[in-house]
């Protein structure tokens, strides 16, 4: 990834490096403010899930795909008849259960 902040630091390429031995990175990189001109300290959580890519390709399916959920049961008929619903819903569920480690990890902790 050919990224570079306001300060040439690379961190994206970085943080790719990092995830290949963890779960999940915290990364902070410097980004122009819009509105004042000045550089700001920004962070991102980059994680190994596929939450945004596999909610947006359920989705997509519903609005391109109708027939593929016509003879589902009208429960799921419901959810799955517009993209955003879909999207919407499913990358809720997919970040629960995906962040359910770091749940376990803290009640770990505690005990």
């Amino acid at each position: 990834m050919d990224c570079v902040d306001e300060m040439g630091h690379k961190p994206f390429e970085k943080a790719l490096r990092e995830l290949k031995n963890k779960d999940s990175v915290w990364e902070i990189f410097l980004a122009k403010n819009r509105y004042q001109r000045r550089l700001v300290k920004k962070s991102s959580y980059l994680r190994k899930t596929f939450v945004d890519g596999i909610a947006l390709f359920f989705g997509l399916s519903t609005a391109f795909l109708p027939s593929l959920y016509a003879r589902a049961p009208k429960l799921i008929q419901t959810f799955f008849t517009d993209p955003l619903p879909t999207a919407t819903i499913l990358a809720v569920i997919l970040n629960q259960v995906f962040n359910l480690d770091i749940l376990y990890r803290k009640i770990i902790k505690r005990d």
